[in-house]
């Protein structure tokens, strides 16, 4: 956890760290490695993110890469503590009406793009997602904001992986300074 927290914490942390951070998450997260450190703890960990947009998974194109990470949320703004399996589900983007959630984006990055494996994605969701990646410098998506504005943005995938990062150094820091405080 360090390494995602030391490169979680720079303004604009470098894309390929950002893709092998996500092979990092995938072990944590998916593939059950944050289940096996915590079966003896047992804390109850609850992973802070802001509220889904519910109206994000009827627009053609929107994102709620803004409005995942507390770090990154207006002052005051409320946000919810969810377990890590329901922080998976998280919807964080839509496209051409279709939900992607932050498991989409970990499994996208960590098998597809080199964070842990490199290949072509077989899932029309992973093809749309790579897509993304692939043009990430170019791609302009047209942002729903909550107040019904439109906005054109740089496709959000790198600030995602940025921000899923984020999320999980919050929420697993109780299990790493419990862990940090038995090993002392």
């Amino acid at each position: 956890m360090r390494g995602i927290a030391d490169l979680v914490a720079q303004p604009d942390p470098d894309e390929f760290e950002l893709i092998r951070a996500s092979g990092d998450y995938r072990h944590i997260l998916l593939d059950g490695l944050l289940d096996s450190v915590n079966r003896n703890a047992r804390l109850a960990l609850k992973i802070p993110a802001l509220p889904e947009d519910e109206h994000n998974a009827g627009t053609l194109v929107a994102w709620n890469s803004i409005a995942l990470s507390p770090r990154n949320a207006a002052p005051g703004a409320h946000f919810d503590q969810v377990p890590p399996r329901k922080f998976e589900r998280r919807r964080v983007i839509s496209l051409m009406f279709e939900a992607y959630t932050v498991y989409d984006v970990i499994i996208t990055s960590a098998n597809f793009l080199g964070g842990v494996h490199h290949g072509p994605p077989t899932r029309a969701k992973e093809m749309r997602l790579q897509h993304l990646y692939d043009n990430a410098e170019v791609e302009i998506l047209t942002v729903l904001l909550p107040d019904g504005s439109t906005v054109a943005v740089p496709a959000p995938i790198f600030s995602l992986l940025k921000e899923i990062g984020e999320c999980l150094v919050d929420g697993l820091a109780p299990l790493v300074e419990l862990l940090s405080a038995r090993s002392n």
